[in-house]
């Protein structure tokens, strides 16, 4: 009896839910404002992306879920005409790498490059399938191949640092 107790204050402790709520907000911050700027010439990552596949790596499905579609609805809030995609494509995302990283996939780094590539890929066209692909032929294939693909690239990569973070709460846990 006492081992399920310290089992479910470990679940539930609060400041590690504090902290993942706050890394969270800051990365929320980070992607909608002006002040950081890290993006390599057309390359610009979306960093909320990165840190749901890092986050859905080690958390349950419904921290998963939860997670993604809190996060892609904020991004939703501030994009100019995206219709719900953020809300919708994230939730699925965290969904789809919960089950690869628990069914599929070993729980090491390179498992997590692999999903965040696939995962940033299938993102960023389905973004450009249904915002991008409509208008002329030159300036469709220019954003997929200028900024689409080494976006996805970009946010595959820095999923690392939210890997390890998310790594460590989940040992804490």
């Amino acid at each position: 009896m006492g081992e399920v107790n310290s089992m479910i204050r470990k679940k539930l402790n609060p400041i590690i839910i504090l902290s993942n709520i706050l890394i969270f907000i800051v990365v929320l911050f980070f992607q909608t404002s002006e002040i950081l700027d890290i993006s390599i010439k057309t390359a610009t990552p979306m960093l909320p992306l990165s840190l749901i596949i890092g986050f859905s790596f080690f958390s349950g499905i419904k921290s998963a879920i939860i997670g993604g579609l809190i996060s892609g609805i904020m991004i939703d809030s501030i994009a100019y005409k995206s219709y719900c995609f953020n809300a919708i494509a994230f939730m699925l995302i965290a969904v789809a790498v919960y089950l690869a990283a628990n069914n599929l996939f070993n729980k090491n780094l390179k498992a997590a490059l692999v999903l965040a590539l696939i995962c940033s890929v299938v993102y960023f066209v389905l973004l450009w399938i249904l915002f991008y692909s409509k208008t002329s032929l030159d300036s469709s294939l220019g954003y997929l191949l200028k900024y689409a693909l080494p976006s996805a690239t970009y946010t595959a990569v820095l999923v690392i640092p939210f890997y390890f973070i998310s790594r460590y709460f989940s040992k804490k846990i």
